[in-house]
């Protein structure tokens, strides 16, 4: 029985034992399936945040391109819109500048035709006048005809007391004066018109001491210059009358750049001054550019000298007045002529140019090459100032002569070489 109960309790005991086995290994068993269910929930856990930062990191990578691509579009715009702006802006500055020009060239057109106009009437003036004074000739009587004369040529003694009744003095000079002048010219030997050079003035002591005007009025009337009484009264050296001298010299210096320069008229007002000025003050002078003095205003000076002077103003006396002049006036016109043409080549016909240039008096070739030298250096700033040999010509030649375009082109060859 002791050993029956000893094996009873040890079966017992084993039982027990195998039971707590057993019910370890269940324990281990869920301890096991509880840590796998852990590491799963983990790895899940680890892998949806995984997930989750792809997706965040995605949504970031597509707002950036949306965000780039917006930024891609307002610049595109933006660009647009500037490119838009600056056409408008060209578009506005070409219209401007069409603009500037078709005033620029309805002034041009109004100053020639004003110019022609004037041109018109100075003619018809003189028409009239030399049919006037034609008709007082044959009134007069045999004695007073003598009186005028006075054996000398009739030109030489009314030309004074034409000065001074043109120049509105002759009321107030003495009569026996004017006579005297008149009888003093009348018995001066005819001259060549050249004045003897006193370069030991300065220009204000010559011009007390050789008063009067030197560029005459509207239509060269109130008073009336003539190109040799210009030179007389204002160039000491007896070459180059002092409106083309100074003026040339002030274009020079201040305008050769200036856009139009004697395409663009200029104050008819200031002009106007100056001609009062410079007859009446000996120490009248062109100041330095400003409101005053501008370039459009001196070449307008210039104009209406030449055009104050008639065709033949390089002599002073017109073509039809003198056959020697008629003959230089109509060899220049040939030459034109065949350079237009074509009709010989241009070094020969160049070389003719130079050649009849070189046969005028010292003062009418001076003032050509004075006028040609300016003109020479304006055409050389054409790309600035947009004026070119034709387009100078254009603007003077009429008064320079058939060949102004080729003087102002082949300046150093006519007349310094």
């Amino acid at each position: 029985a002791a050993a029956l109960k000893l094996a009873e309790e040890e079966a017992a005991r084993k039982l027990a034992e195998e039971e707590a086995a057993a019910e370890a290994a269940a324990a281990l068993k869920l301890a096991e399936e509880e840590a796998a269910r852990k590491l799963a929930e983990e790895e899940a856990a680890a892998e949806a945040a995984a997930a989750l930062k792809l997706a965040e990191e995605e949504a970031a990578r597509k707002a950036e391109e949306e965000a780039a691509a917006e930024a891609a579009a307002a610049l595109k715009l933006a660009e647009e819109e500037a490119a838009r702006k600056l056409a408008e802006e060209e578009a506005a500055a070409e219209a401007a500048a069409a603009l500037k020009l078709a005033e620029e060239e309805a002034a041009r057109k109004l100053a020639e035709e004003e110019a022609a106009a004037e041109a018109a009437a100075a003619l018809k003036l003189a028409e009239e006048e030399a049919a006037q004074s034609e008709a007082e000739e044959q009134a007069l009587s045999p004695k007073e005809v003598g009186n005028d004369i006075a054996g000398a040529p009739s030109s030489a003694a009314v030309a004074v007391k034409d000065d001074a009744e043109e120049a509105g003095t002759a009321s107030e000079v003495d009569a026996v004066e004017i006579q005297a002048d008149a009888e003093q010219v009348a018995a001066a030997p005819e001259s060549s018109g050249q004045v003897a050079p006193d370069v030991c003035l300065s220009y204000p002591e010559y011009r007390m001491a050789h008063p009067g005007p030197i560029l005459g009025g509207i239509f060269n009337k109130d008073p009336v210059v003539t190109f040799a009484q210009a030179v007389e009264r204002s160039d000491p050296q007896g070459l180059v009358p002092w409106p083309l001298r100074r003026g040339c010299a002030w274009i020079e210096e201040h305008g050769v750049e200036t856009e139009g320069v004697f395409r663009i008229p200029g104050s008819t007002k200031n002009v106007k001054a100056w001609v009062v000025q410079m007859n009446d003050d000996p120490e009248f002078d062109l100041g330095p550019p400003g409101s005053e003095f501008t370039v459009p205003s001196v070449c307008s000076m210039i104009i209406k000298f030449l055009m104050g002077q008639k065709r033949g103003w390089w002599t002073g006396i017109p073509p039809e007045e003198d056959e020697a002049n008629k003959a230089t006036f109509h060899k220049f016109a040939q030459l034109a002529k065949a350079l237009r043409a074509k009709k010989e080549s241009r070094d020969k016909c160049l070389e003719e140019i130079r050649e009849a240039l070189r046969e005028l008096p010292p003062s009418p070739r001076e003032t050509i090459k004075t006028v040609s030298r300016m003109m020479y250096q304006i055409s050389k700033h054409h790309e600035v100032n947009l004026m070119t040999p034709p387009k100078l010509a254009l603007c003077v030649g009429t008064n320079l002569g058939p060949l102004a375009e080729t003087m102002f082109e082949e300046y150093e060859f006519l007349f310094e070489s």
